[in-house]
């Protein structure tokens, strides 16, 4: 099983798993499989890249992470009923905490559990993305995507209730291969007191018209040169979290002590900041912006106080520089300080 239904904050039942759905329709598995071997049919099928769909190495290569993969966990917001059968629920709409699916196919192996998907219900679903046999040219990928597994809670949950609150900050459920990636980057278990000040899921639930506007540029094809690369998802989706808790995304990890505090201007904006440079063992940072959640919190923020945080590197979608190495732009995931001054402690 690949859906971690014990770290679910209600209770949920596993209605669909394609392994199974494979065992009772073999030959169906069979027929895509012979599809990708016929080669009589070059622009027809699934690349065996990976192994041959349904395949014991398929499925290795599922579970270890090398086949792409997507989690869409959160609340049914939409039901698309049958028009022969009216108690038939085909397909859901659902909100999560980075996005907002506006159609989803329920898949059960029991019809009668198909009864669970209902508004307010949660659902968690994985996606296997299997390459195509003919690729486009220009060096993106096709796909075609399975459900791998889907989950639906025993009851209905109010959308405001804790848990979706918990999603965003706490862990996603994510493949058995990255059981122990978890949405909260930061320890906090050293010797010196600190307070974890800033998360940037925290931040894309406060400002979502600032995700929506970054996404927006990820997908204008009119700017190529602009905006942040989606090869291991679009920036802030449920994808994108995935792939960044299973390190496919490079994180690094920063520890210093601010050794000066002013006031400067950032990314053009004519509005002055506050601004810090942070001392660490072997490097500086200098004009890094103060990063809290919580206005009240960036007090915390003193000359001698020790911070920690962590840079992702993000691949931006312009061309190679010249010395034939991508360009990454710099954010930070988490930011934490310390309560007091180290030089006091």
């Amino acid at each position: 099983m690949f859906l971690q239904l014990d770290e679910a904050a209600v209770p949920m039942k596993l209605v669909y798993q394609l392994e199974e759905d494979h065992k009772r329709d073999p030959t169906r598995v069979k027929q895509t499989q012979a599809l990708s071997l016929d080669a009589s049919r070059p622009s027809m099928g699934l690349s065996s890249r990976f192994g041959l769909y349904g395949s014991p190495e398929w499925w290795a290569n599922l579970r270890n992470g090398t086949i792409k993969q997507q989690i869409i966990s959160g609340e049914i917001t939409g039901l698309f009923i049958s028009r022969e059968d009216e108690t038939e629920v085909y397909a859901v709409s659902v909100v999560t905490p980075h996005e907002e699916v506006d159609y989803m196919e329920v898949h059960v192996l029991d019809q009668a559990d198909a009864g669970l998907f209902q508004i307010g219900s949660r659902v968690d679903a994985l996606y296997a993305y299997n390459e195509l046999k003919f690729q486009p040219p220009g060096g993106s990928i096709a796909y075609s995507t399975s459900v791998v597994e889907v989950a639906v809670s025993l009851d209905p949950v109010e959308r405001n209730r804790e848990y979706m609150t918990a999603q965003a900050t706490a862990r996603l459920p994510v493949p058995a291969s990255s059981r122990d990636s978890t949405a909260t980057f930061l320890a906090l278990d050293g010797e010196v007191p600190m307070k974890r000040v800033f998360k940037l899921s925290a931040h894309h639930r406060l400002y979502p018209e600032e995700l929506k506007r970054k996404q927006a540029l990820s997908l204008d094809q009119e700017r190529p040169d602009e905006g942040l690369h989606t090869y291991h998802g679009l920036y802030g989706t449920n994808e994108w979290w995935h792939y960044l808790q299973a390190g496919k995304i490079r994180r690094q990890l920063v520890s210093g002590v601010i050794t000066s505090m002013y006031l400067g201007q950032v990314d053009g904006n004519e509005t002055p900041v506050q601004l810090i440079d942070v001392t660490t063992a072997s490097n500086f940072y200098i004009g890094l912006p103060l990063y809290a959640n919580d206005e009240a919190d960036r007090a915390l923020f003193r000359m001698g106080c020790q911070v920690d945080f962590i840079l992702i590197h993000l691949k931006q979608k312009g061309p190679r520089d010249p010395d034939g190495a991508s360009d990454y732009a710099k954010e930070i995931l988490e930011m934490a300080v310390s309560l007091e001054p180290i030089a006091s402690q």
